[in-house]
């Protein structure tokens, strides 16, 4: 108590009314004052130190000096005046260093304490700011709220929070470059948070850098622990990168964590899919659906599952379910894209393909079904666009061979559809349909030849 410290500076100048009042307060019995006169007397020499160093120190620090001084003395009448010298000095000594040890302790943490302040002020000058960004995006202004992001980092530069406001938003509308940009100013700002290196991850395995994203994630998750999040994203990114069972024991960990969490459900049932387990797939997914009825992933995934399974009517009512939710979902409109054409709806499913596409344009399955639908459907240029898309992002692969050589031999183009196909059978000499298709051309040449 300040007093309390007031009126212990005033008595050090009192050395043996000092040392008797603390050792009886200390001993919890009275002391002989008289049997202190020898400390007193040499106490004398030391006091105008000892009060300086009082008066310097805090509180508990006095309290801690004092005692190591006094204590040692309580029975030093039966020592010499010499020898209670000696050993005053010996702990004299040794406290003042302990004192100054621990002053600079101090130093550190008031150092700590003024950075932390500084954010936290900084985190004060964004933060009425970033709630009505925050509500604007809430409102289904994203462009607006985008616009007053970028408007708010020019302002705060050296303000992690807005940065990572600007990138959430950024993250949100698929802007995957700029979002990339501005996480990464989050982490040169605040390296020590989690937000910037998950953020990064995320957006990194949207952009199929799978190897860097992991490696952020991994540090997000040093920073923080286990985090259900973070887990959730890694192993989606080990499924991304085509690591079906780092993916597996990740999210295995996360339910640990979190058994009644939908997201962590939803992940499962992703997991279940890529292992060609589509049973356990559909459980997951009602499990999330069951925990959380507005997760429009888990209805859509749902329905995508019923679909593989053959139960269409099933598939339609869920698929029905999360475009109620969410029309412009874009994974619900694939699915529903996918479903109609095995329903026969060519023109609806092309439209729904579509729709899908201008959402998530890097969605590779719905593209390669969009491609196939119109190549059926006559609108043969669109649909090589597709394939020549599919082709500069992920290269000459099996099926997106196949789809061209099924356009060029529609086309009656069979020069060009025969190397494809050879190139298929190169790679992988089990395809089966592959293998049916080039027989079929045998007979189609001979009658062209004719």
């Amino acid at each position: 108590h300040p007093r309390s410290a007031n009126r212990l500076t005033r008595i050090a100048h009192r050395p043996g009314m000092l040392t008797g009042l603390l050792v009886s307060r200390i001993a919890r019995q009275p002391v002989n004052s008289r049997g202190l006169s020898c400390v007193a007397v040499d106490y004398r020499s030391k006091r105008r130190n000892l009060s300086s160093e009082i008066s310097a120190s805090t509180w508990p620090e006095a309290i801690i000096l004092l005692i190591r001084f006094i204590v040692p003395f309580r029975e030093c009448r039966r020592f010499p005046q010499s020898t209670a010298t000696r050993l005053f000095d010996q702990e004299y000594s040794g406290v003042v260093h302990r004192s100054e040890k621990k002053h600079q302790d101090n130093l550190k943490r008031q150092r700590k304490l003024a950075d932390k302040t500084r954010r936290a002020r900084v985190s004060g000058q964004t933060a009425p700011a970033s709630s009505e960004i925050v509500k604007l995006a809430a409102s289904g202004q994203t462009e607006q709220a985008l616009a007053a992001a970028r408007q708010l980092t020019q302002q705060t530069p050296t303000a992690w929070q807005a940065w990572n406001l600007l990138a959430t938003i950024q993250d949100h509308l698929r802007l995957h470059e700029e979002a990339e940009s501005s996480f990464r100013a989050v982490t040169q700002l605040a390296p020590e948070r989690s937000e910037g290196w998950h953020g990064l991850g995320r957006v990194l395995c949207s952009r199929h850098s799978t190897g860097e994203a992991i490696s952020c994630l991994h540090k997000a998750a040093e920073i923080v622990g286990d985090d259900v999040a973070i887990l959730r994203d890694l192993s989606r990114t080990f499924l991304v990168a085509g690591n079906v069972t780092a993916a597996y024991d990740t999210i295995e960990h996360a339910k640990e964590l979190a058994p009644l969490c939908p997201e962590v459900w939803n992940m499962v049932g992703m997991v279940a899919q890529q292992k060609e387990d589509i049973e356990e797939a559909a459980v997951a997914f009602c499990r999330a659906a069951e925990l959380k009825p507005t997760l429009v992933d888990a209805w859509a995934n749902l329905g995508e599952c019923l679909r593989v399974l053959g139960d269409l009517e099933q598939s339609q009512q869920m698929l029905n379910r999360a475009l109620e939710l969410d029309p412009q979902h874009a994974n619900a409109l694939g699915f529903a894209g996918m479903l109609a054409t095995m329903q026969g709806q060519r023109p609806r499913a092309i439209e729904l393909l579509r729709a899908a596409l201008a959402k998530n344009p890097r969605y590779r399955l719905f593209r390669l079904q969009l491609a196939r639908s119109l190549a059926a459907n006559g609108e043969v240029e669109e649909s090589l666009e597709n394939l020549n898309h599919l082709e500069q992002r992920f290269g000459e692969q099996p099926d997106i061979l196949f789809e061209r050589a099924g356009i060029h031999t529609l086309l009656c183009q069979q020069e060009l559809s025969r190397p494809l196909l050879d190139k298929i059978l190169h790679r992988e000499p089990n395809h089966l349909m592959a293998r049916v298709r080039r027989g079929l051309l045998v007979p189609q040449i001979a009658r062209d030849t004719q």
